[in-house]
């Protein structure tokens, strides 16, 4: 069967990128579930994770404010922010700017 688009994760692009200060990232979950939404370094890296466990299905939005798990500022610079749910992984760029 085909799948429609509400029956899909979906990882909006972070607004704004680049950024220097904050950035808000927006995902939709197809149904409840448990979630992970990390931020990676170019090496593959976990730099921070910015959600994780039981979410409604629906639109959420959060917020990364350009530091890592231990509250410093991340090097400017590109990285990437990955969304999974079930199996399923969605990534998208970001940058950082000094």
């Amino acid at each position: 069967p085909t799948r429609r688009s509400s029956d899909l994760l979906a990882l909006a692009p972070a607004r704004p990128t680049p950024f220097s200060d904050r950035t808000d990232v927006s995902w939709t979950m197809p149904r409840a579930g448990v979630a992970t939404l990390c931020v990676y370094d170019v090496l593959g890296r976990r730099v921070r994770t910015l959600a994780e466990g039981a979410r409604p299905a629906g639109a959420h939005t959060t917020a990364w404010d350009g530091r890592d798990g231990h509250g410093a500022r991340v090097p400017a610079g590109a990285y990437l922010i990955v969304l999974e749910s079930e199996g399923v992984r969605r990534a998208r760029r970001v940058v950082r700017l000094p």
